[in-house]
């Protein structure tokens, strides 16, 4: 089989391997489409800190089952999957819970473990979730990202009728837009830089009530306005950049709250706005297991468009070329995918 390995940092090679072997409990999944993640790039350029090299990224895929081993009754060979990627202890105080993604010893397919950038990977059954004929696999594939995105809403606590911010036009703030938008938001505005015209046009589609193509000083300034001057009530920052965040403390309104997706460096923070407009400012980091089984099962419905996103399709023979397109945010991409 080929898959992609990046051997060290800079260092990308298409390898040949032989189709891991299964244990009990196990399938091997034929991956059919793995969607292209900007920590990708992390992984590409050295910038996940303890990541041990090397290693096959890739955690965000579908593909269809070939195999399982013993004791396995949940899926057979031939069902079509989406992959939940986390592999957590199951026993801390996190995971009992259902919050996975907290889990002090997790692992996740994709960085600790080999991902899906790849022809096979073998994966519990119990983390994979068949999905319905009219789904496709690439579809199912965005599942992993749609999972993150219904996490930053459901932190958010949006209730009817208020207005949300969303920072950032990329795959996730695409998603989060959408997923904002089944809570019946008053106001739904999508914010970015000049360069981004193209994908907030495609977020104006996807339900933004108004866009914002701006500098972060002026886009400050137009999103009061507005807001009629009174800021927003939820703002879900999922771009990452400092200057983001710094624009998503500047826009919330009083008794707002803030969830903070995109990641960026240390910023100055105005103790005594914080406290006088009693914001409430959320981190969100990745999904737990709720959300990624509600993000399929609201994917499926139809109620979330995922085919918009998806604007590019690689060979595993084209890694160069994807990850430049992808790295450089040339061509319109919005999410680009390997389909081996």
């Amino acid at each position: 089989m080929q898959a992609l390995s990046v051997v060290a940092p800079h260092q990308v090679e298409l390898v040949e391997r032989v189709v891991p072997e299964i244990g009990d409990g196990d399938a091997l999944v034929r991956i059919a489409a793995a969607t292209i993640c900007h920590t990708d790039h992390y992984i590409l350029s050295g910038g996940i800190p303890g990541l041990s090299y090397p290693v096959t990224p890739g955690h965000e895929f579908s593909g269809v089952v070939k195999e399982v081993g013993a004791g396995v009754t949940q899926v057979k060979p031939g069902a079509r999957v989406a992959v939940e990627t986390y592999l957590s202890c199951g026993g801390c105080r996190h995971c009992r819970r259902g919050r996975i993604n907290l889990c002090a010893d997790l692992q996740e397919m994709g960085f600790q473990l080999p991902g899906g950038f790849g022809q096979y990977i073998v994966a519990p059954a119990a983390k994979l979730h068949p999905i319905e004929d009219s789904f496709s696999l690439e579809e199912a594939a965005m599942t992993e990202p749609s999972a993150n995105a219904h996490a930053v809403v459901r932190r958010a606590g949006i209730e009817a009728g208020q207005s949300v911010v969303v920072i950032g036009p990329g795959p996730i703030g695409l998603l989060v837009l959408q997923y904002a938008r089944l809570r019946d938001p008053g106001q739904l505005i999508l914010v970015g830089l000049p360069r981004d015209e193209d994908r907030l046009a495609v977020g104006k589609r996807l339900g933004a009530t108004d866009t914002v193509a701006l500098p972060v000083e002026a886009a400050e300034e137009r999103v009061l306005e507005l807001t009629g001057g009174l800021g927003a009530d939820r703002v879900l920052q999922c771009a990452g950049s400092t200057r983001a965040a710094e624009l998503a403390l500047a826009v919330a309104g009083v008794n707002g709250t803030i969830v903070i997706e995109g990641g960026g460096d240390t910023i100055p923070l105005a103790l005594n706005g914080l406290i006088q407009k009693q914001l409430t400012v959320r981190g969100m980091c990745g999904w737990s297991f709720p959300d990624f089984a509600a993000a399929l099962q609201i994917n499926q419905s139809g109620r979330i468009e995922l085919r918009a996103l998806l604007t590019h399709r690689f060979a595993l023979e084209e890694h160069a070329a994807a990850f430049e397109v992808t790295g450089q945010y040339r061509d319109g991409v919005i999410k680009a995918a390997f389909v081996p």
